[in-house]
């Protein structure tokens, strides 16, 4: 008699089991499908769009180039091509060295198969969708990623705890507002995190085989731990700091003492050899552009050096560095809450460390992403990262590992508390309340996000300010040709909205005629105009170093501050046809912003593309559409 009711206890657990599971897999998908389908807004990170039209090259055969031109990366550029007289310089088809190749050529085959490569047959036309269907695909690119990944938590974590820890961690994730706006973010970090996943899973095999005494399996999962940390780092640059959190980690914890970081170094030197090496021929530097990003710590930010012909013009405050450098260190610990996606049981994890866990695996994974995120929090510091969406944000990575760890140690204190019978009872009620006060960022948003997707019209709500893509692909796009360079505030769109090369606008109008300028002549090409978007005059929308307001705009902008302060004058004033920058002609008349765009300047035409919101100022006059 007995028997027979604990067989029929253990039938209703497995189905009660494959019912949550059932429950957990539809929550999963009608998130996914509301947030790429209905309150979709389209792409909003600048990085998706530039890697995004890199990828669109790639589709279309022209190699891993970039329609958009930075300013120092064109000086960069000229002095490889002068060190090295084999390297064919050409601005139409630059090699871009700002991004790591393995997400951008996953993104060039997911554009090819869905034919969103093809410009022509993407193109936006009057009435239609004001959202940009290939920005779609580059979402749903990056969704497709995100469900692996919930995947992959799952069958790790179950690993390390069990099921029910597995389950209620997929849980949090999938109503986390920040790794939702990751999922549809289309940046690189879910494919960061499938691989990251695949590494710690060969990690925790490792630790297990070692454990059990067998010989040659704790190297042999090692070295794949390793491939797949090369396969991360070939993802995004930045997964070089998740690498060395491992590598101080297996040093420590296997034996015999660093012989199985040894093994890690050889296995990531040997993959990321080859592009490390093609990234210094075309920088000059085996660390390619990541010195620049230092800025953002050092001095005025890497945005501003990017922008300059030269990295002296920048100020660089070494004395100031320390402080700065807490300065983002305690940002992070202060924002260490949003930015592990406001999962409230996700700091649990650091009281975790006080708890030692009967399977060898999971303890000995508690201690590996504790050196992970040491050593990606400095990384995060050195690089100025403090916005919980960010291209360079890589708590995502850690984040379900701090809620599985959380989640575990809130079932021990529950155990504790002897509720016999009642315990399922009790630990179901407070994990739903646990996950209601966690989605409620994601839930608060919901309503407003359904009411623009669905109520306020079919044809979409795009993410204005300042991205409209619709302005640049139809009028900008059919006001300008293919061979001249446009200079911008966001050339990233308009490479990926316009189909048109477009270059930094630069901080310094010397910079432009003097040395831009009689660089692209040098090949044969020409700056067919100007545009300012919201990028540059919306007062609240400031890049993360720089002061708001007028003062910020005027940092942000340089020397071309009257052209971003034009646009808010004349949604004050519309009709006076004024230009700004007539009062800013100065005595040296080449070098000023006044000789480059005023109303006796070289670009003297003025086009509204969207209104006042996006101006465009062109050498002749624009053509009506």
């Amino acid at each position: 008699m007995s028997s027979s009711f604990i067989k029929k206890g253990r039938e209703t657990q497995v189905k009660h089991s494959r019912l949550q599971r059932i429950l957990c897999i539809a929550l999963v998908v009608a998130i996914s499908f509301v947030q790429l389908l209905v309150t979709f807004r389209g792409l909003d990170q600048k990085e998706a769009m530039d890697m995004a039209q890199i990828a669109r090259n790639v589709a279309n055969g022209d190699g891993y180039t970039t329609a958009v031109l930075r300013p120092k990366m064109m000086m960069d550029t000229i002095k490889a091509a002068r060190a090295d007289k084999d390297l064919e310089l050409h601005f139409y088809n630059l090699e871009d060295t700002s991004y790591a190749p393995l997400y951008v050529y996953t993104l060039a085959g997911a554009l090819k198969l869905t034919g969103a490569a093809d410009f022509e047959k993407s193109r936006m036309f009057e009435g239609g969708s004001l959202l940009y269907g290939p920005d779609r695909v580059v979402a749903a690119t990056s969704l497709l990623f995100f469900l692996v990944s919930l995947m992959l938590i799952y069958v790790l974590i179950a690993r390390l705890f069990d099921d029910t820890v597995a389950l209620v961690t997929i849980i949090f994730m999938s109503v986390s507002d920040v790794m939702l706006k990751f999922s549809v973010s289309g940046l690189a970090q879910p494919m960061m995190l499938c691989f990251f996943l695949l590494a710690m899973q060969m990690l925790a095999l490792a630790v297990q085989s070692q454990k059990d005494k067998r010989p040659w399996a704790p190297i042999i999962y090692t070295s794949l731990t390793f491939l797949f940390l090369s396969a991360l780092c070939l993802t995004s640059w930045m997964g070089i700091w998740v690498a060395l959190g491992l590598l101080v980690f297996v040093s420590i914890y296997f034996r015999p003492m660093g012989l199985y970081a040894l093994i890690g170094l050889v296995v990531l030197t040997v993959v990321l050899a080859l592009p490390v090496m093609n990234l210094a021929t075309l920088t000059g530097s085996v660390f390619g552009n990541a010195y620049y990003a230092f800025y953002n710590s050092f001095g005025g930010g890497e945005d501003m050096v990017m922008r300059s012909t030269q990295i002296g013009n920048i100020p660089l405050n070494s004395a100031n560095f320390a402080l700065r450098l807490f300065g983002y260190a305690f940002a992070q610990l202060n924002e260490l809450y949003v930015n592990l996606g406001s999962i409230i049981v996700a700091p649990f994890f650091f009281l975790s460390l006080f708890n030692i866990y009967r399977r060898t695996q999971a303890e000995a994974v508690k201690w590996a992403i504790l050196s992970v995120w040491i050593f990606v929090s400095l990384g995060m510091a050195l690089f100025g990262v403090n916005q919980p969406v960010h291209a360079s944000q890589l708590y995502v990575l850690l984040t379900p590992f701090f809620v599985a760890y959380g989640v575990s140690l809130l079932f021990n204190f529950i155990s504790r508390l002897n509720l016999m019978t009642d315990y399922i009872l009790v630990r179901n009620f407070i994990v739903i309340m646990l996950v209601i006060i966690s989605a409620a960022p994601f839930l608060l948003a919901l309503p407003t996000a359904l009411y623009r997707g669905v109520w306020l019209g079919a044809r979409g709500t795009p993410a204005f300010p300042p991205y409209y893509p619709f302005a640049l692909n139809h009028t900008l796009e059919k006001s300008t040709n293919d061979k001249e360079v446009i200079v911008s505030d966001q050339p990233w769109a308009v490479a990926w909205y316009g189909n048109r090369i477009s270059m930094w606008t630069p901080l310094r109008a010397s910079d432009f005629s003097n040395e831009l300028l009689p660089m692209l002549e040098s090949q044969d090409m020409d700056v067919q105009g100007f545009l300012v978007t919201p990028c540059s005059f919306s007062l609240d929308r400031q890049a993360a170093n720089t002061p708001g307001g007028l003062t910020g705009v005027v940092a942000q902008a340089g020397d071309f501050a009257p052209l971003a302060l034009e646009g808010s004058l004349l949604l004050i004033s519309p009709k006076r046809n004024f230009y700004f920058a007539d009062l800013f002609a100065g005595t040296d008349a080449y070098n000023s912003v006044g000789s480059i765009i005023s109303s006796r300047g070289r670009y003297r035409y003025r086009q509204p593309i969207l209104g006042a919101q996006m101006l465009y100022y062109s050498k002749t006059p624009a053509r009506k559409f």
